[in-house]
C-alpha cells in the first residue's frame, strides 16, 4: 500500500477472512470486491476472481519488469 503499511504474505487479517460483505480500498474506501468472489490462491494474499462493476481499471504499462 502507498502508506508504508506492508505485511508479509499470509500474515494479514484478511488472508483467512471469509465473512460475507464487501472489500474496500484501504486508502480511499472505494468498494472493490464482493466476499463471494474471494478464493484461496495459496499465495498468502486475498485473491478475487471478479471486481465490482466499474471498480477496477486495468492499465497496461511499459515497464521492462
Amino acid at each position: 500500500m502507498c502508506c508504508g503499511d506492508v505485511r508479509w504474505a499470509g500474515t494479514g487479517k484478511y488472508n483467512k477472512h471469509y465473512d460475507e460483505g464487501v472489500y474496500e480500498c484501504a486508502a480511499c474506501g472505494t468498494p472493490l470486491y464482493k466476499s463471494t468472489t474471494k478464493f484461496d490462491s495459496g499465495c498468502g494474499w486475498p485473491a478475487f476472481f471478479e471486481g465490482l462493476p466499474g471498480a477496477i481499471t486495468e492499465t497496461v504499462g511499459s515497464s521492462k519488469f
